[in-house]
């Protein structure tokens, strides 16, 4: 499943999974993220 559907979807995977690797929560970031998403998208 994608988590992300704009044009900027590997850009912002690779931002969560960087954030990860820095220790960072996953879930405190991705409902701002997810909001861009689909902000992009329309």
């Amino acid at each position: 499943m994608k988590l992300f559907e704009s044009f900027m979807a590997p850009q912002l995977q690779q931002y969560v999974s960087y954030r990860r690797a820095l220790g960072y929560a996953k879930k405190g970031i991705k409902p701002p993220l997810l909001a861009f998403d689909r902000y992009l998208k329309q």
